[in-house]
């Protein structure tokens, strides 16, 4: 079968609960992938790493009425970005595949998938709220000398 590297990522978040010493809920999580225009790598990888907490702020205020599995764009851009959104209602991230999801839904995507970043956060709104939350943008755009990525999103030492 094909390998669902965003479940095995998921999957692999107790280990950054391990470096932090600190226990994260799923909303502090995302997962990112940048468009190929800003790879650091020169090839398609997953960052996996604690949710800003500035964004977990901005997300929890604009996805309180978020329809599952119906694509919306958000109505302000977060860290630079112009964000569509849908919720992922489900337990685990098994069977899901973000690109098709994507490629599928979001209209920015037909004008080239390799321009998109996306990320994956745990469901931001807290209490019993399961399931995940999927971002899409466009990032091949500057904004004054950079690209925005979804990576931008994160926050790589985890601040609480």
């Amino acid at each position: 079968g094909i390998t669902n590297y965003f479940l095995a990522a998921w999957n692999a978040r107790a280990l950054l609960s391990d470096k932090t010493r600190r226990k994260l809920t799923s909303a502090d999580i995302a997962l990112a992938v940048n468009s190929h225009l800003t790879r650091s790598q020169d090839q398609l990888h997953i960052h996996i790493d604690c949710l800003a907490t500035d964004v977990q702020r901005q997300l929890r205020a604009v996805v309180t009425g978020l329809p599952a599995e119906t694509w919306v764009h958000l109505p302000m851009p977060i860290r630079n970005l112009s964000f569509w959104a849908r919720r992922i209602p489900q337990e685990t991230l098994a069977g899901v595949n973000p690109f098709a999801l994507v490629a599928s839904g979001v209209p920015e995507a037909r004008l080239g998938m390799g321009q998109m970043t996306l990320v994956i956060t745990g469901n931001v709104l807290g209490g019993n709220a399961k399931g995940y939350i999927l971002l899409a943008a466009r990032a091949g755009r500057f904004y004054g000398k950079t690209r925005p990525t979804g990576e931008d999103l994160l926050d790589h030492e985890c601040r609480a």
